[in-house]
């Protein structure tokens, strides 16, 4: 549906823009907000390292469980 063609579009954007810090954000919240957290996860592993002194890029992957 409509989150499918979501994510696919955030997908093709960071094929282009790999470091942009919005379209990260945006798969970390459709993919948590899905239910999906390993995916979820990963979009908070590549926040907080492209922006690791990003202190709401850690917060995420803490919300996720992940270390810190």
């Amino acid at each position: 549906g409509k989150t499918a063609a979501a994510l696919a579009e955030i997908e093709r954007a960071l094929a282009r823009e790999p470091d942009n810090r919005d379209l990260l954000n945006a798969g970390f919240t459709f993919r948590r907000d899905s239910g999906d957290v390993a995916a979820a996860r990963r979009y908070a592993e590549r926040l907080v390292e492209r922006y690791p002194d990003d202190p709401d890029a850690q917060q995420l992957k803490r919300e996720l469980g992940g270390a810190h």
